[in-house]
């Protein structure tokens, strides 16, 4: 006779064992899963991949850069500002508003504070042109434009910007003579000259030239090779107000150029002369033919 154990035993009968395979199979399958999901995440389908652009947008902010002020920029026709700045609070609120009001003159002042402070000239800069082609009377935003892309070391953009500003309005003085130093810089030596020549012209009286600008107007005709002229500008600004500005230093100058001069080609409009058997510049007249409309 064979006896079954007592249904209160706590032995199990050997019959009931296999009922345990099915929970090792889950555990494997949860192990098999979990390293799927860590080495092949691509072989989960469609449903695992999902959530990979939410990732990526938390990431990134949820938006491409530049695109919270995209309006703005296309108004202006300019690159976005880089997205860190944009989005310092100095910056974002008051590119928002220029977004709603683009020729709004308060805030583009703000913003190109702002901007400076945060040392991001060139977005200054080129925020200000960009007022400058889409808004009426902006020459004030262009020629500011000018300064700070001058600053840069962008000759050209600041040649542009400056440019602009004289077509709007040819007797801008300052304009000239940021185009100038922008053509100076460019080694546009003949246009330079011409513009020196005009913002004398255009100013009222030349005792308000600054000696940079005669300086400056003497190099030019050094750089294309016209020394004697060259003397001309220094000697107009010590002829302004001899007793304050007759200088060693311009002295100095005049009798260099007077010397290089002298072995200069006579191709130029105050060309060297003899004295005392040496060639000299012609000594010019206080103001030159260029400089006599200045007057």
């Amino acid at each position: 006779m064979t006896l079954s154990p007592p249904a209160s035993s706590p032995i199990a009968p050997a019959r009931r064992e296999p009922t345990q395979w099915p929970l090792f199979m889950v555990v494997g399958l949860v192990a098999l899963g979990a390293l799927t999901w860590v080495l092949r995440p691509d072989l989960l389908g469609p449903a695992t991949n999902t959530a990979q652009p939410t990732a990526s947008k938390a990431v990134d902010g949820g938006e491409k850069p530049g695109a919270k002020f995209a309006d703005l920029y296309e108004h202006y026709g300019v690159a976005p500002i880089d997205a860190a700045i944009a989005a310092s609070p100095a910056v974002d609120p008051v590119l928002a508003s220029l977004q709603r009001e683009p020729c709004d003159r308060q805030l583009v002042y703000k913003a190109d504070l702002a901007l400076e402070k945060a040392h991001a000239t060139r977005a200054a800069a080129e925020l200000l042109r960009g007022v400058g082609s889409l808004c009426a009377d902006a020459q004030g935003e262009l020629y500011r434009a000018s300064e700070l892309f001058l600053s840069l070391g962008d000759f050209d953009a600041a040649a542009r910007a400056s440019g602009d500003v004289i077509q709007r309005q040819p007797d801008a003085q300052r304009a000239y003579y940021v185009h100038a130093l922008a053509e100076q810089g460019r080694h546009n030596y003949a246009v330079a000259l011409v513009d020196f020549v005009t913002l004398i012209r255009v100013l009222p009286d030349l005792k308000a030239v600054k000696s940079e600008v005669f300086t400056r107007l003497s190099e030019v005709y050094e750089k294309l090779d016209r020394p004697c002229e060259a003397i001309t500008p220094l000697q107009t600004y010590m002829a302004i107000d001899p007793e304050r500005r007759t200088v060693r230093p311009l002295e100095r100058r005049i009798a260099d150029l007077a010397v290089k001069g002298a072995a200069a080609p006579a191709t130029h409009e105050a060309p060297p002369v003899s004295h005392n058997g040496r060639q000299e510049c012609r000594s010019p007249e206080p103001r030159s033919t260029a400089l006599r409309a200045a007057s």
